[in-house]
């Protein structure tokens, strides 16, 4: 029998290490009155999406995602440090719409650079640039289609630098040919000046 009670504290006590051994780990759990730790992580995030949208301007391309997602930045700051599970929560939701706002801001942001490159380059074909200035051209041609490129892999910062290099060569392309032709127009103009006086004074001396 007192083999029996020893055995059955022996196996009590097996049963009881491994339960603590293996039993779930929980994180520390803030005391009453405290306060969890502050979300810098999140809000580091925040306010660099926050920051980039506002040096693209892209909130005028989303206006209700950035008004919403202001909202639950601004409440994220009001709450950090006081209750920082809320600020969590606001930053998260921060985070989501600022993403939002630049989805769907510089694909239309682009747009319109787009759109201001494709104006110029026509002008610049319609007084026959690709054949004026031909090298200088095929460049600016190269550099706008890595732009579209660029932003087809969404990367938008890039394809906005090609898209003003773009938009300065074909400037540059258009002003050179403009020249070219204006030149040429004028010599044509001189020269049929220049025949007609000829024209003119063989006559006279047919006359005389």
């Amino acid at each position: 029998m007192k083999k029996f009670l020893i055995f059955g504290l022996l196996l009590f006590g097996l049963i009881f290490v491994v339960s603590c051994a293996t039993a779930p780990k929980k994180g520390p759990v803030p005391a009453k009155g405290e306060v969890a730790p502050a979300p810098e992580s999140e809000y580091g995030q925040a306010k660099e999406l926050r920051s980039r949208i506002m040096k693209w301007g892209l909130d005028r391309y989303a206006t209700q995602e950035f008004n919403a997602a202001e909202g639950r930045f601004n409440e994220g700051e009001s709450a950090y440090n006081k209750d920082n599970e809320k600020a969590k929560t606001a930053f998260k939701d921060a985070i989501k719409g600022y993403q939002a706002v630049i989805d769907k801001g510089f694909p239309a942001f682009l747009e319109a650079k787009i759109a201001g490159v494709e104006r110029l380059k026509k002008s610049a074909e319609e007084i026959k640039a690709p054949v004026a200035v031909k090298n200088d051209y095929n460049g600016a041609k190269t550099v706008y289609e890595d732009a579209l490129n660029k932003k087809k892999k969404e990367q938008y910062e890039e394809a906005s630098d090609l898209l003003d290099r773009a938009k300065t060569q074909f400037q540059s392309v258009y002003d050179v040919t403009l020249a070219k032709k204006n030149r040429a127009e004028k010599n044509i103009d001189e020269a049929g000046t220049k025949i007609n006086e000829l024209e003119a004074a063989a006559e006279q001396e047919q006359i005389e």
